[in-house]
Parts: C-alpha cells; sequence; structure tokens
C-alpha cells in the first residue's frame, strides 16, 4: 500500500474511535521517522484536521537531495527489491538484513523469534521511498503546515532531516 493510500485509513481510524467512543477528540499527533512523513501527507490532505504536530527528527522541508540519498542507501535499495520479490525470497532476503542488524549492540534484544516475524511485507514503506523518491521529495519542499508544529531533533546525528525553511517555517507556527 503507497503512502497516500494509508492517509484515508489513519483518518478513518480516528473517525471509527470517535464513533464508537461517541466522542470527539482533539487531533494531536506525536511523530518519528516515517510517521512524520505520514504526518506531513495527512495534513496536506485534510488542512486543519490536525490541532497539533509533534515531529521527531524529520521535518516536512527536506531539500530533494536528502529524499534521492535516502532512497539510493545499499540497504533501503535492498529492502525495497526485497518486498518487491515477495515470497520466500523476499522473506530470505529480509532475514538476512535482520541477522545483519543482530551484530549491532543497539539491537540487543531482538529474539530469533523476532526474525522469523520479519518478512519482505515490513520494507514497504522502503520499496514506496525509492519508486516514488521524486514525488516525495517535490512534496515535502511544497507542503505547509496548517498547525502548529512542535519539531525537536537530536543536533549530534551524522544526518540532520531538516534545512532552514524547515526551521524559519516553524518559528512562525
Amino acid at each position: 500500500m503507497e503512502f497516500r493510500e494509508i492517509v484515508p485509513l489513519i483518518k478513518a481510524t480516528i473517525e471509527k474511535a470517535e464513533e464508537v467512543a461517541n466522542k470527539q477528540y482533539t487531533k494531536i499527533f506525536v511523530s518519528h521517522d516515517w510517521g512524520c512523513f505520514l504526518t506531513y501527507l495527512f495534513d496536506s490532505v485534510y488542512p486543519n484536521y490536525i490541532r497539533l504536530i509533534y515531529a521527531f527528527d524529520v521535518s516536512f522541508s527536506n531539500k530533494p537531495i536528502v529524499i534521492k540519498a535516502l532512497s539510493e542507501k545499499p540497504y533501503v535499495k535492498y529492502l525495497a527489491e526485497a518486498f518487491e520479490k515477495g515470497g520466500e525470497e523476499g522473506d530470505k532476503m529480509s532475514r538476512k538484513m535482520m541477522d545483519l542488524l543482530l551484530k549491532d549492540p543497539e539491537f540487543e534484544g531482538i529474539t530469533e523469534d523476532d526474525i522469523k516475524r520479519f518478512d519482505h511485507s515490513w520494507n514497504y514503506m522502503y520499496y514506496y521511498l525509492v519508486k516514488y523518491s521524486e514525488y516525495y521529495s517535490t512534496f515535502l519542499k511544497k507542503y505547509q503546515p496548517s498547525c502548529p508544529i512542535f519539531y525537536a531533533y537530536g543536533k549530534n546525528k551524522e544526518k540532520m532531516f531538516h534545512d532552514e525553511r524547515a526551521l524559519e517555517t516553524l518559528r512562525k507556527t
């Protein structure tokens, strides 16, 4: 499912929760990484629906080169290929990547059962990032938030996912 197809499902989920609770909620989105991207897409499709966005690490004003660079990273291309191949071959490729991650101390808590559950379908975001990198680069460059955004990021990160235009826009919200 492509990112733009996910956005209406998010809205439908919120509406269903409100229907079940028989209550209207203030929409505050808290997002990180890919979630930021989906939140910005949501806000662009349904402007003024969200009251406030908390975004961690990924801003909306990435220079197109950032999306392009991400879509060309070897691990992203590899996982996108695993998704596209699907089936046993895609699952095997995905688990091979998990095996590599297990060697990193940061992923110390991952178990063999976790690896068995990891299959090609988990890689759909990488696939769509690679397939539609041009579209998403353009989208992020043009996006203007319809609500205030609280944006936080680590200053000592290797790669920053924002630019000066984003920070200037955020100062105004």
